[in-house]
């Protein structure tokens, strides 16, 4: 799904979230999904500083009592345990057999900066605390609704019509489903790795309308929830899995026409100096960096080889790398 075609949809076509959705994930339906808790990566640090939380419980069931009103580090101690100070006092309140789940009234705190670039921030559900060598890995444990909160407006202004909105919940929702990781120790990252998490202080009340209004409903493909990939901007037609990631063809992720396209970025222009492109492409330039041409385009038009002509020759190269090299919003781009 591209989050532009999805704005434009309904905006200006006056589409419904399950029309976007239908439009953008070929052949699938609109079908009901379980509810889940999912943990989310937000920090591998030395020793974590959590506040806000009322009580922590280790591995053995054992409970600590904690105030709200303070803020508590978390240290390595032995070969498997966590001590917990009191940093107002730096007094040591217990000893604790890891993993530790941490948790509070709403929401727990996180002090420093995660991974998903917040500072101090709050998060609904439990904090797990897992020992992970030298450092200390944070995930949030948290219901798959409560997730989204922090999710949607994340990756969508909440600004933007709620039909769109609702088609990023739903599809938000399908890739979450999609995406559990019950053999490591997360499910997801907090950041566009996985799909970007704000937590607390993220959320808005029209995302957690469309949220609720959408609640467990997914997309589904002959009964089977899909990997519900999605983007901002796709210039006017999204490319087909295989075409974008050299994966086996998926049906309910081809090539379609995105009519209502209306992203800033739609059509892009980016003006380098040969020194400067000759600098980024660094090895795939042997000599003198002379011209570049794409030699080969997929269905959706986008680039698949890309021709480098130097003091030394010429030579093909995959388009995805030059764009990667060169900083290019995508690969459907021309050289003139």
């Amino acid at each position: 799904m591209s989050q532009y075609g999805a704005y434009g949809y309904a905006l200006n076509g006056h589409h419904t979230a399950d029309f976007i959705l239908r439009h953008f994930y070929t052949g699938t339906t609109i079908g009901r999904v379980d509810a889940i808790r999912v943990r989310v990566r937000l920090k591998l640090v030395g020793a974590p500083i959590l506040c806000g939380a009322s009580r922590v419980t280790d591995a053995r069931a054992r409970a600590v009592e904690l105030s709200e009103q303070g803020a508590y580090r978390f240290e390595q101690a032995g070969t498997a345990a966590l001590r917990v100070i009191d940093t107002t006092t730096d007094g040591r309140l217990a000893s604790l057999q890891a993993p530790l789940r941490v948790t509070g009234g709403r929401s727990v705190c996180l002090r420093g900066e995660a991974e998903n670039g917040v500072t101090n921030g709050y998060y609904r559900g439990a904090l797990k605390l897992i020992r992970t060598g030298p450092q200390v890995l944070v995930v949030n444990d948290i219901h798959v609704r409560h997730y989204l909160y922090g999710v949607v407006p994340s990756e969508m202004p909440s600004s933007w019509p709620i039909e769109a909105i609702k088609a990023q919940a739903i599809a938000a929702r399908t890739y979450t489903m999609r995406n559990v990781r019950p053999d490591r120790d997360f499910d997801f990252f907090s950041n566009v790795t996985s799909q970007a998490y704000g937590g607390l202080g993220a959320e808005t009340d029209q995302a957690r309308a469309a949220v609720l209004s959408t609640d467990g409903r997914g997309v589904v493909y002959q009964g089977q929830v899909i990997d519900a990939l999605y983007h901002s901007s796709s210039g006017g037609k999204t490319a087909s899995n295989d075409e974008a990631f050299g994966t086996a063809p998926v049906p309910y992720l081809r090539s379609v026409v995105d009519a209502h396209d209306i992203s800033p970025s739609h059509a892009w222009r980016e003006t380098l100096p040969n020194a400067v492109a000759q600098a980024r492409l660094g090895d795939l330039v042997q000599g003198t960096l002379a011209s570049l041409r794409v030699t080969q385009r997929g269905p959706s038009g986008r680039a698949l080889l890309v021709e480098v002509r130097d003091s030394a020759g010429s030579h093909v190269v995959p388009a995805a790398e030059v764009r990667r090299r060169l900083k290019l919003r995508s690969t459907w781009f021309d050289f003139v």
